[in-house]
């Protein structure tokens, strides 16, 4: 792959909350898994891919690439 070549699939890449000021910092996927169990570690995987897959489609119906996402999860770990 090229710089900027478009990745065949795209790919889940966690990261932590940092307090305001303060840089995220990334997660593997047995940091996640260990922060919020396998099921719903798995499920999240699942639901920022797929919730990237249709943005990312509806913005190219208008000429629009999306080439990242940042999408907050943090409110689940409330909820567990």
């Amino acid at each position: 792959m090229v710089e900027g070549a478009r990745l065949p699939e795209p790919i889940f890449t966690p990261t932590t909350k940092a307090p305001v000021g303060e840089h995220d910092e990334p997660m593997t996927a047995a940091e996640v898994v260990d922060a919020v169990g396998a099921e719903l570690a798995a499920q999240l995987t699942e639901v920022t891919l797929e919730l990237y897959r249709r943005g990312a489609a509806l913005a190219a119906e208008r000429g629009i690439i999306v080439a990242d996402t940042k999408s907050s999860w943090a409110w689940i770990l409330t909820e567990c």
